[in-house]
């Protein structure tokens, strides 16, 4: 599909909002190929019908000729990350994150074409972050406190 019109069309069908409108006509206009990441954590065995929604957008710039980066959250997983909730999520063990990871993937290829999909798991740069951040924390004074700042001497 050559036609702008007919890409922003197909892209924003469904959509509450575009983010930037402009901006994404000015993307897909360069004729570049985009890589377009969504990411979803594996805390349960099945994914949900909210993914499918996502899911069928990313198939929509897959079926444009675009990239699709298939993000699992295999570390935040791990760690309970409470993001857009009130309360930490239960940390759930490797074997039930690569449990749940397969499923997802099993069930995402039913939307997604398998071969204009990348699946990345997001440990392989967070755990990283996160020796460095431990290692950082065991460089730091024992008295320091991270509860209040500490004033700069004069």
């Amino acid at each position: 599909m050559n036609d702008l019109g007919a890409q922003m069309a197909l892209l924003c069908r469904g959509a509450v909002d575009v983010i930037s409108e402009p901006e994404l006509r000015a993307k897909l206009s360069s004729r570049r190929r985009l890589r377009v990441k969504a990411g979803f954590d594996p805390t349960s065995a099945d994914l949900h019908l909210g993914h499918t929604v996502i899911m069928r957008k990313l198939r929509h710039f897959q079926q444009l000729g675009h990239e699709v980066i298939f993000l699992i959250g295999d570390f935040t997983a791990r760690i309970g990350d409470p993001s857009g909730r009130s309360e930490t999520r239960p940390v759930l063990e490797a074997h039930q994150i690569a449990r749940n990871a397969a499923t997802y993937e099993q069930q995402a290829f039913r939307i997604l074409e398998r071969t204009q999909t990348q699946v990345v798991w997001n440990s392989s740069w967070m755990e990283k972050l996160a020796a460095g951040l431990v290692g950082l924390r065991a460089l730091a004074p024992a008295e320091a406190s991270t509860s209040a700042p500490v004033p700069a001497e004069r």
